[in-house]
C-alpha cells in the first residue's frame, strides 16, 4: 500500500486528527486482511470511506477484499475508483487489471498493464500480466513479445517460460514451446504445469515416448490430480501401449470430484480403445458431478452404441438434446445408432437435423450418404462439392467427405469423377495422417510408420519360419478344450461382414464384432518377452493357456447365453498359429472374394483406424500378395479346421452355402440365416448398410469400372498377370467352392 497522502483535488482536507484515525483505520485493516479476516479488514476500510468517500488506499483496498472474496465485479468497481483518483501509482493499475483478467475482461485488462508499462517500464511482472492479457484475446505473436521481455528482465520466472510455451505452441511453434517448458521445469523442478505442459507439446510433436516420461513426472507431482491422470493415459493410448493406458484412464472417474472434463476426456478415450464398458462408467462419473452436462450424455450415448445397446444409446442422446436442442454431436450419434440397427429412416432424419442446423457439418453430410445407401439427389451432391472445396475444413473432415463424395458418385454411374475424388481422399491421408496419426499394424506391434511392403513380408517371413509343422507337433495338446468361437478371417472387404450377419441370424449365435482381444493378446504376449523376434517360441504351455482362459472369458460375458460368439476382425490373419495354440477347438471361417474387387474396395474405404497401406493401389496389391502367401503357409501346417468361402460362389448360391456354413459350425437349419438382412443387431463395420439388403451382385467385378486405373495394383498383385478373371483371387489355392460340386473344404483336418 502506497503511503503517499490522498491527493486533495476538488476535495477538503482533512484535520490532523481524521488524518491519523484514516492512516489507522488504514494500517489496522490491511493487518486483518493479510491476517485472512476479510469482514474486519472490510469494516476498517468501509469506516475510512464514510469519513473520506474518495481516498484511493481505502477503495483499493476494499477492491482487493471484495475481489478476493469472488466479488470480483465489486472488486474492479472499487479499483477503477481508486485509479481514477490516483492515476499514477502502478500496483493499482496492475492489480485493476488483474482483477478485469479474471473477469473474462481482456482487452481492458491489456489496457492497464501497458499503463503499469508506462508508468514503471521494465517490469517483468506487468509484461507477463500484459502477455497473458493478450493470449487470452489470441494474440499470440504480441503475448510472446511480452513473455520473451519478462524472461528476458527476469530469466528464473518460471511462469513466463511456461507461459510462453503456450502462446508458442497455439503459433504452431512446437519445438520452441518444447524449449520454453524446459526452461521452466529448469528454473522451477516442481512447477506441475511446466511438466504437463511439456508433455501434451511432446504428444503434439508426434514424440510419444517422451511424452509418457514427462507425464509420468507431471503424474509425481500431482498424483491425484484428475488431469496428470488422464495426460499419462492419453500418452500411452497414442504410444500404441493401450492395456497399459488402462489403468490411469480407469482411476481418472476415481479421482475426479468437481469437473466432469477430465472424466469425459477419458471417457471418449476408453472408448476410442474399444473399453466401452470403462468409457460408460467415466461418462457416469462425470454425469454424478455434473447431471446436466451435455457432452457427457452424448459420450454415454456412443459408448453404448458401441456396446450394443440401442435403447440405452437413444436415451442417452435424447436426454443430451432435450438440454440442448441443438447439440450437433447428439443428433449425429443419434443418427449413427440407427444405422448400426437398420433404422436407416430415423439415421437420415437424426442427420439432416445435424446439417439443418449447421449446412457446413461434415459428419452428418457423411452420416446422410451411408444412411440413404449413397443415393443423394443433385442438389446435395452439389452442396458436397462444394463444401469439399473448403479450405477451412480441418484434414479429418477434408477426408471424410472428399470419401463420401466419391462412394455417391460411385453409385451414380460416375466412374470417372469418383476415381478422382477416391484418388484425392487417399493423398489427403497419406499428406495429413502418416506423420503423427497413422499407425500401420506390423504383426502385434504399432509404429507410427508409412506402410513398409519390404517391412510386410518381413513379418510374413519370420511368421512362416516360426510356425513350422514341427513347431506345431512340439505344442500338440496344448490350449483350452472349451469350445471356441468362431473367427470369420481374411481381407478387410472380402464379404467378412456378410458371413458373420448371416450366421448371427441364427438363434444360437451372438454376432461379437471386430473384437480385439486375440490382438491386445498378442501385443502382452510380445511385451513379456522384448527384444525378442519371436516371442511365441519362447512361451511356456502356461502362459498360452491363460491368455487364451482370458479370452475365452472376454467372449463368454459377451455370449448373452448364446451357444457360440463370432469374431471377426479380418486381420486374424495374421495369428493364426497363436490362434492354435490358445484356442485348438475355435472355427475359422475365411472369407476371400475377388483380388481385384477386394484390393480396390479396401482403396475406397475411409478407415477409421488408418491402414496406411490402403492409401495407395501398388501398397494394397503388395499387402494382398503377403496375405495370400502367409493364407497358403496356414494351410500347409495349422492344426486347426479351416472352412474357406468364396464371396461370389456365396452370392450365386446363397442357399447351398448358408448350409455349408451353418454345418461346418455345428448349428441346426434355421431358414432366418437366408433372411439375414431382418436381424436386428448393431453393425460397426463399414458394410453396415449392405447387410441391411438382400444379396445383390453388383459388387462383383466392380474393378471393370476402373481398370484403367488400375496398374499399379495388377503389377503389385501379379506382375501384371493373371489377376483380371474372377478366380484370380485363388493365385493357386485351393478349396472355397472352386472343386466338385462347389463344397467347400475343410483344411488342416490332421497335422
Amino acid at each position: 500500500m502506497s503511503r503517499k497522502k490522498p491527493g486533495l483535488r476538488g476535495r477538503s482536507p482533512l484535520s490532523f486528527k481524521a488524518r491519523q484515525a484514516t492512516e489507522r483505520a488504514l494500517e489496522q485493516g490491511l493487518a486483518l486482511q493479510r491476517a485472512g479476516d476479510a469482514s474486519g479488514a472490510r469494516e476498517r476500510f468501509d469506516e475510512v470511506l464514510r469519513r473520506d468517500p474518495r481516498n484511493p488506499d481505502a477503495l483499493h483496498l476494499l477492491g482487493l477484499v471484495e475481489a478476493q472474496a469472488g466479488r470480483l465485479a465489486e472488486g474492479a468497481r472499487l479499483m477503477a475508483r481508486a485509479v481514477a483518483e490516483r492515476p499514477g501509482i502502478p500496483g493499482f493499475h496492475h492489480n485493476l487489471g488483474e482483477c478485469l483478467y479474471q473477469l473474462g475482461r481482456h482487452e481492458e485488462a491489456a489496457r492497464e498493464f501497458a499503463q503499469v508499462l508506462r508508468l514503471q517500464p521494465g517490469t517483468p511482472e506487468a509484461h507477463f500480466s500484459l502477455g497473458n492479457a493478450l493470449a487470452a484475446q489470441g494474440r499470440y505473436a504480441q503475448a510472446i513479445s511480452q513473455y520473451r521481455q519478462a524472461v528476458g528482465l527476469r530469466p528464473d520466472f518460471a511462469d513466463a517460460h511456461n507461459n510462453l510455451g503456450n502462446a508458442l505452441l497455439a503459433e504452431g511453434d512446437g519445438e520452441g514451446a518444447v524449449a520454453a517448458f524446459r526452461r521452466a521445469q529448469d528454473t522451477a523442478p516442481k512447477l506441475y504445469s511446466a511438466h504437463s505442459n511439456l508433455g501434451n507439446a511432446l504428444l503434439a510433436l508426434g514424440r510419444f515416448e517422451e511424452a509418457v516420461t514427462v507425464l509420468r513426472r507431471a503424474l509425481e507431482l500431482q498424483p491425484r490430480r484428475p488431469e496428470s491422470l488422464l495426460n499419462l493415459g492419453k500418452a500411452l493410448v497414442l504410444d500404441g501401449r493401450e492395456e497399459e493406458s488402462l489403468r490411469w484412464l480407469r482411476a481418472v472417474a476415481e479421482a475426479a470430484s468437481a469437473d466432469p472434463r477430465p472424466c469425459i476426456n477419458a471417457g471418449n478415450l476408453l472408448d476410442r480403445i474399444d473399453h466401452h464398458d470403462d468409457a460408460v462408467a467415466a461418462f457416469e462419473q462425470a454425469l454424478t458431478i455434473d447431471p446436466r452436462n451435455a457432452n457427457a450424455r452424448v459420450g454415454l450415448g456412443y459408448a453404448r452404441t458401441a456396446l450394443g445397446d440401442l435403447e440405452g444409446a437413444e436415451q442417452a442422446f435424447r436426454e443430451a438434446l432435450e438440454l440442448e436442442a441443438t447439440h450437433a454431436p447428439a443428433h449425429l450419434g443419434l443418427g449413427r445408432a440407427y444405422a448400426r440397427w437398420g433404422r436407416f429412416e430415423d439415421a437420415v432424419a437424426a442427420f439432416q437435423r445435424g446439417i439443418d442446423l449447421n449446412p457446413s457439418n461434415v459428419a452428418a453430410q457423411v452420416g446422410l450418404v451411408e444412411a440413404k445407401g449413397l443415393k443423394l439427389d443433385g442438389s446435395l451432391l452439389d452442396e458436397m462439392r462444394q463444401l469439399a472445396e473448403n479450405d477451412d475444413l480441418n484434414p479429418d473432415q477434408a477426408v471424410a467427405l472428399t470419401f463420401a463424395l466419391a462412394r455417391a458418385l460411385d453409385a451414380e454411374g460416375e466412374y470417372e469423377q469418383a476415381f478422382g475424388y477416391f484418388q484425392r481422399g487417399n493423398r489427403l491421408k497419406q499428406s495429413e495422417y502418416q506423420q503423427a496419426r497413422a499407425y500401420v499394424q506390423q504383426g502385434d506391434q504399432r509404429k507410427a510408420a508409412a506402410f513398409d511392403p519390404a517391412a510386410q513380408k518381413e513379418l510374413v517371413d519370420r511368421l512362416i519360419a516360426t510356425f513350422t509343422s514341427d513347431f506345431f507337433a512340439e505344442r500338440r495338446g496344448w490350449g483350452s478344450d472349451h469350445e471356441g468361437p468362431v473367427l470369420i478371417l481374411g481381407m478387410p472387404r472380402s464379404g467378412t461382414t456378410l458371413v458373420e450377419q448371416i450366421l448371427a441370424s441364427h438363434p444360437d449365435v451372438k454376432a461379437g464384432g471386430e473384437l480385439t482381444h486375440l490382438r491386445d493378446l498378442a501385443r502382452a504376449l510380445a511385451a513379456e518377452f522384448p527384444g525378442l523376434s519371436s516371442p511365441e517360441a519362447a512361451a511356456s504351455r502356461e502362459q498360452l493357456e491363460a491368455m487364451g482362459e482370458d479370452y475365452l472369458s472376454r467372449i463368454r460375458a459377451l455370449s448373452g447365453g448364446s451357444r457360440l460368439v463370432t469374431d471377426k476382425l479380418p486381420t486374424n490373419f495374421l495369428r493364426l498359429g497363436l490362434i492354435a495354440l490358445w484356442l485348438p477347438q475355435a472355427k475359422v471361417i475365411h472369407v476371400r472374394r475377388n483380388p481385384l474387387d477386394t484390393c480396390l474396395s479396401i482403396y475406397f474405404q475411409n478407415f477409421e483406424e488408418g491402414l496406411p497401406y490402403s492409401w495407395d493401389l501398388a501398397h494394397v496389391g503388395a499387402y494382398y500378395r503377403e496375405y495370400v502367401r502367409l493364407m497358403a503357409h496356414w494351410r500347409r501346417v495349422l492344426p486347426l479346421p479351416m472352412l474357406e468361402v468364396q464371396y461370389e460362389d456365396l452370392v450365386a448360391g446363397q442357399a447351398e452355402k448358408t448350409r455349408d456354413l451353418l454345418a461346418y459350425c455345428g448349428l441346426s437349419w434355421d431358414e432366418r440365416c437366408l433372411r439375414f438382412w431382418e436381424t436386428e443387431r448393431a453393425v460397426e463395420t463399414a458394410s453396415l448398410w449392405q447387410v441391411r439388403q438382400p444379396i445383390y451382385t453388383r459388387s462383383i467385378d466392380r474393378w471393370r469400372h476402373y481398370e484403367a486405373h488400375l496398374g499399379p495394383l495388377k503389377q503389385a498383385l501379379d506382375g501384371g498377370r493373371a489377376v483380371s478373371g474372377r478366380r484370380a483371387a485363388g493365385s493357386g489355392e485351393k478349396g472355397a467352392g472352386s472343386r466338385g460340386k462347389g463344397r467347400e473344404k475343410l483344411f488342416g483336418d490332421s497335422v
